[in-house]
């Protein structure tokens, strides 16, 4: 089997593997947080957000963002208003959940570093509000990405054949045109989104989350009692499980910021890099 075909179909099922079990995972988590017991708590009404966002993300990336991958069909490539709104959308909402994610953070900080503060947030229609302003920043910051375009390469080539007429060897000439198509920006324009995607999606978290996480667990550290703390059992669990997707997250994204670097570095090198090795590459910006 060819090394290329070996690797799409590598590439493919691991799409369809990875996505189908963490939009499985999410959904069982979003039932889980609508039970009685936490259905009227800000911890089930942020992480049923959290979780929506990341099951439309995980079917986003098998049927949209890998769609050259999984239907062998590049839904980037059909026009230039898909190639632009599909390119923001994915940014998007990856910038959603990661911020998603140091929004959760940040209200377990309020819950037991300073629970007398911030007390707007104890309604869910002004956690709403403020989650729809984070958004429209997200979206404000991502708007470069609307300027990506559809772009058309035609390229030709003569193909020679030779025929037997009449005892009589003859050459034919023709000309093979292909039309290929790639969702595509400027230099400046991929560099800048790239960038601005790096700090978006896992520097300006990373770093709000360890702030929060250290004073959580350095309060939780000092206290002699959860009593002291007025927090519950469930809690202080919910705290704990916080922290530790904190540890995954940074895990995870650390290495997203330098495959955004390597993105930019590509681009401006002009650099032809292999298709299979372009997938997989890929890939990794989609996870």
């Amino acid at each position: 089997m060819d090394i290329r075909v070996f690797s799409n179909l590598l590439n493919r099922y691991l799409t369809f593997t990875t996505m189908s079990i963490g939009a499985s995972l999410n959904t069982f988590a979003f039932y889980i947080f609508t039970r009685p017991a936490l259905n009227k708590t800000n911890m089930g009404y942020l992480n049923r957000i959290q979780l929506g966002i990341d099951i439309i993300l995980c079917l986003s990336n098998m049927f949209i963002f890998r769609s050259n991958v999984t239907l062998n069909n590049n839904v980037y490539n059909h026009y230039d208003f898909l190639c632009k709104i599909l390119t923001f959308y994915r940014r998007l909402i990856l910038h959603m959940s990661a911020y998603t994610t140091s929004f959760i953070t940040f209200d377990r900080f309020v819950c037991v570093v300073c629970p007398t503060r911030f007390l707007f947030l104890k309604s869910k229609l002004k956690i709403a509000l403020v989650l729809c302003a984070i958004y429209l920043f997200l979206a404000i910051a991502d708007i470069e990405n609307l300027l990506y375009y559809l772009e058309e390469r035609v390229t030709s080539q003569n193909v020679t054949t030779s025929q037997l007429i009449n005892n009589q060897i003859i050459n034919f000439t023709t000309t093979q045109i292909t039309i290929s198509r790639s969702c595509t920006g400027t230099l400046d324009v991929i560099a800048s989104s790239d960038i601005i995607s790096a700090i978006l999606r896992t520097y300006s978290p990373m770093i709000a989350m360890t702030i929060f996480s250290f004073f959580i667990i350095r309060c939780l550290y000092q206290s002699k009692s959860r009593v002291n703390l007025k927090l519950s059992k469930k809690e202080l669990q919910f705290t704990m499980t916080v922290i530790f997707s904190n540890v995954i997250f940074f895990v995870f994204n650390s290495p997203l910021s330098i495959a955004y670097i390597l993105n930019s570095y590509y681009a401006y090198s002009g650099i032809q890099l292999d298709r299979a090795f372009r997938n997989n590459f890929d890939f990794i910006l989609t996870l």
